[in-house]
């Protein structure tokens, strides 16, 4: 019996491989789009524009250039004003259309492109969100994770664990919103005594944090059920709307850890020292959508998941203009505070992510 199972399964595989055929795929002519891109920030900085052409996944040349002989207008209130082409290199700008006029909360904008080689004319409309209503509650370092080098005396810490809380109020029906945070990750070269860090704006990147609250859910709910997933958000942008607040406010409560090495000799870097920067964003609803498509798409596994349709609002062209208004807060010094974790091992009290 077992014999005629193999012999059969042998006979099957024979079948299923000689039906194979090669198909030549031939898309044909692909015309491309005209390319729109702008999330101005109110009150933060001026407009900038960035326009290209969209490209076909198939071509040789995939990368978007950009396009700087376009004829570009922003319309703010119903005050005019005209994009000058930024092709400056060292320009933080550099290759987008900049317009002398900073937004605030409240001001209506229409941005129009006229772009050669395409016969209409690109255009999009936006209204700047209200100022977010934000206090940080409580912020804390843990303290817990060190060893004693016997060589100096000296405790050293190899991790540090943040945990930052924030409330947010909503003053309006329906509201849209973002969380970044920011720390320097570059050496004060002039200070090499204390191998402290520079804290100079261009220093400062966005960090991954995570976050375990039903009002952001962005993990697959099935790895959060099997205990594969710490929390419902992991990422350096986290994106979600107040239809979950209760009485118009929400505590969110996010975490992450820093590593400090001996990369830069037998001094441990003191991340208790280096200021946080918390960026919280109240989003215009074509913004907020544009965020969490690319998010999901980003994370779609291309081959056994439904593609994902990222959101435009351009009209005569693909792209988003999408405004949202920032306010920053710069955390003092933590507070030192015991994590509950193993400090045999040197585990966080959190699955690590891998």
């Amino acid at each position: 019996m077992r014999i005629l199972k193999y012999i059969l399964f042998s006979l099957l595989g024979v079948i299923f491989c000689s039906c194979q055929e090669v198909l030549d795929f031939d898309p044909g002519e692909i015309n491309p789009y005209p390319v729109l891109i702008s999330k101005p920030d109110s009150g933060d900085s001026v407009v900038c524009v960035y326009i290209s052409r969209s490209r076909f996944f198939l071509d040789e040349d995939n990368y978007p250039s950009a396009i700087g002989d376009a004829s570009v207008t922003l319309d703010v209130n119903g005050n005019t004003y005209v994009g000058v082409f930024d092709n400056n290199p060292a320009s933080q700008n550099y290759n987008k259309y900049v317009f002398s006029v900073v937004p605030q909360p409240g001001d209506s904008m229409r941005v129009s492109a006229v772009v050669p080689g395409f016969d209409h004319t690109v255009s999009a409309a936006t209204k700047m969100p209200v100022m977010p209503q934000v206090e940080v509650t409580d912020f804390v370092i843990d303290t817990n994770d060190c060893y004693f080098r016997e060589w100096d005396s000296t405790w050293v810490r190899e991790n540090y664990y943040y945990r930052i809380k924030f409330r947010i109020r909503s003053t309006l029906p329906k509201q849209f919103f973002s969380v970044m945070a920011s720390m320097s990750n570059v050496l004060d070269e002039n200070d090499t005594a204390n191998f402290s860090w520079d804290t100079n704006e261009a220093s400062f990147t966005y960090i991954f944090f995570e976050c375990n609250d039903p009002v952001v859910n962005t993990s697959d709910i099935e790895n959060l059920i099997d205990g594969e997933a710490s929390s419902s958000f992991y990422g350096d942008n986290m994106a979600f709307s107040n239809e979950m607040f209760q009485s118009g406010e929400h505590e969110f409560t996010i975490e992450f850890s820093q590593w400090a090495g001996d990369s830069y000799g037998y001094n441990k870097l003191d991340y208790s020292k280096i200021p946080v920067r918390l960026f919280v964003r109240s989003l215009s609803r074509d913004l907020y959508l544009y965020t969490m498509t690319t998010q999901r798409q980003s994370e779609a596994d291309i081959f056994f998941s439904e593609p994902v349709q990222v959101h435009c609002n351009i009209d005569g062209g693909i792209g988003i203009f999408g405004a949202s208004s920032l306010r920053k807060l710069s955390l003092p010094a933590p507070r030192f505070e015991h994590f509950n974790h193993n400090n045999s091992d040197n585990y966080y009290y959190k699955k690590k992510k891998k």
